[in-house]
């Protein structure tokens, strides 16, 4: 399984964008572990390295951290609903910069 598979659809069971970034949000503030958030989505060990990539994007000030959840969110998205351009799993990576 992959995660960015999950969130497309094409693999189940399937992760919502809204769940996972509201997960981000959860052990980003520290409210959370994240063993606690990999439970909950039912991460793989290959999912989880996908999921610290992801997470690790979350850089820099707080606004700038604020603007990066929004963008990613707007991609996950369109991701899972697969539309063009983010259509694909290389698309979305590309995208995200993963």
């Amino acid at each position: 399984m992959g995660l960015y598979e999950r969130i497309i659809g094409s693999e189940q069971p399937k992760i919502s964008p809204h769940q996972i970034l509201a997960l981000f949000g959860e052990v980003a503030r520290g409210q959370i572990a994240k063993a606690q958030a990999q439970a909950v989505l039912q991460l793989s060990p290959s999912e989880i390295l996908e999921a610290e990539t992801l997470f690790g994007t979350f850089t820099g000030t707080v606004s700038n951290k604020v603007l990066r959840a929004i963008e990613v969110h707007d991609v996950l998205l369109l991701a899972e609903s697969r539309s063009a351009p983010y259509d694909t799993v290389a698309a979305v990576k590309s995208r995200l910069g993963v």
